[in-house]
């Protein structure tokens, strides 16, 4: 029964006396448990764990940035920094018996964009190997950077050199296409041409207007005012009268006497030069229509022919501003070309120190965690084998 209530009570709560009781029953076990994990911590951190130490470099980045297609982005250049180019141009300067795959592993990056600072983490067995690693990483990334820049020089000036050629080309066309033009379209003769056919026209209207405005109609009330004489006077048409006006001069009379003239032959004289003015006003009108007609359409071939040279000549100016910006990127090439070393260049901004101790293994610390796992696994085991013992 003792037992019984015994087994109740250890099954209802946990005796604090009791709890210590059981763990001093198994010191040696905890105790036991303990040594032994922080032994084999210490042996596998002491005699196994090969050390590792870390030396950090941090660069500034290139000036050659990419915004002209010469050189990279910050991003780019991280990316470029940790490439199987890189690597492999640091085993080759290193001998180092491993893969780029197993070499990026021992090389950390970090970036501040801002900066255009790059920070390098290189790790190794030895302090002298992670040191020299970070020097062999520098030179092989400057290096490859400044023949990758290079290469990118070399594909833009050749590209630069063909835009060239064909802007010449194209130069050259534009001014034959000019040239042959002017040859072929004198454009100074179709305005002499012009320029005479509207001397014309003003002079026709000028003339058209003197007819129709002053000569025609007083040829007109001179016809009107014979034509009433007559016809008030039957008498004039047989008779010769000296009429108030209309009379001439004799070419015979020295004395300049005038002689009257016949009424109807001075009609008769009248309106032929009427019939006569009003044709010359007929035909006048006609070769002002027709100067018109030609004056428009010369206007309009000039327009024409002035509009097709002036697209030449814009072509023309086009090929030459062309030539001028091929020959000014041929020259901007060739500059940076002459800056390679500059641009490329990889500046140290914090030097790689030579460690001094081991980053890993932290053999203290992992003996401390072992510790407190023995410790945990034989406070474990203690209370289980108590309770195994309780409910057989």
């Amino acid at each position: 029964m003792s037992d019984l209530r015994e087994q109740a009570y250890w099954d209802d709560e946990i005796d604090l006396r009791q709890l210590v009781e059981t763990l001093l029953r198994h010191k040696w076990v905890i105790v036991g448990l303990v040594v032994a994990a922080t032994a084999v911590a210490g042996i596998y951190s002491y005699f196994i764990l090969p050390p590792r130490y870390e030396a950090v470099m941090t660069v500034a980045l290139p000036a050659a940035d990419g915004a002209d297609g010469i050189g990279m982005s910050v991003a780019a250049y991280d990316a470029f920094a940790g490439s199987n180019r890189v690597l492999s141009a640091v085993l080759a300067r290193s001998g180092l018996d491993l893969t780029p795959r197993q070499l990026s592993d021992r090389l950390q990056r970090s970036v501040n964009a801002n900066e255009r600072l790059l920070t390098v983490t290189a790790s190794a067995q030895t302090a002298g190997e992670a040191h020299r690693l970070t020097l062999m990483w520098r030179e092989a990334f400057e290096a490859e950077v400044r023949a990758y820049v290079r290469e990118q020089l070399d594909e833009a000036l050749d590209a630069a050199l063909r835009e060239l050629e064909r802007a010449r080309e194209a130069l050259s066309r534009a001014e034959a296409a000019l040239v042959a033009f002017d040859r072929e379209t004198p454009l100074g003769l179709l305005s002499a041409r012009l320029a005479r056919l509207e001397t014309e026209l003003a002079a026709a209207e000028t003339e058209l207007q003197r007819l129709q405005n002053v000569t025609i109609p007083l040829e007109s009330v001179r016809v009107q005012l014979l034509e009433d004489m007559l016809a008030a006077e039957p008498g004039l048409a047989s008779t010769s009268a000296y009429v108030d006006g209309l009379t001439r001069p004799l070419a015979d009379d020295p004395a300049g006497v005038a002689a009257p003239l016949h009424p109807a032959a001075e009609l008769a004289s009248a309106r032929a030069r009427l019939e006569t003015n009003q044709q010359a006003a007929e035909l006048l009108q006609r070769r002002i229509e027709d100067l018109h007609e030609r004056i428009a359409a010369l206007n309009h071939e000039q327009t024409l022919l002035e509009k097709e040279r002036q697209r030449l000549q814009d072509a023309l100016d086009s090929a030459a501003a062309r030539l001028r910006g091929a020959s000014g990127r041929v020259a901007e090439l060739e500059a940076r070309a002459q800056q390679l070393e500059h641009l490329t260049q990889v500046r140290i901004v914090m030097d790689p120190f030579m460690p001094e101790s081991p980053v890993a293994p932290r053999k203290m610390l992992n003996m401390a965690l072992a510790a407190f796992l023995g410790l945990f696994a034989g406070v474990g085991f203690s209370l289980f084998h108590e309770f195994w013992r309780r409910t057989e």
